[in-house]
């Protein structure tokens, strides 16, 4: 079985990662949270929302950025780009 865990990365279930089948064959549990999940997308709602993730130690809070930051970023990348295209064009 595949999931899209956070961020949307895919990888194997394992006993590690603190889901496993139902005994009785119907759902998921989740070890970390100690709940039950009946199927596939509830158990990839559960794993991506804020109980799972606060209790795997992870705040779900952004950092605010300042007009400023956001500028010095994008000027930062739009100089790549020019340099990166000056590259190619004297490369010709």
């Amino acid at each position: 079985e595949e999931y899209a865990g956070v961020g949307g990365v895919g990888g194997p279930l394992t006993p590690s990662s603190g889901v496993s089948k139902c005994t009785d064959g119907v759902g998921w549990h989740c070890r970390v949270c100690d709940c039950f999940l009946k199927d596939s997308l509830t158990y990839l709602d559960h794993i991506n929302g804020r109980k799972h993730q606060r209790y795997l130690g992870y705040s779900m809070r952004v950092e605010k950025s300042t007009t400023e930051e956001v500028s010095g970023v994008l000027k930062g990348l739009a100089d790549k780009k020019r340099e990166r295209n000056g590259l190619r064009l004297g490369g010709l």
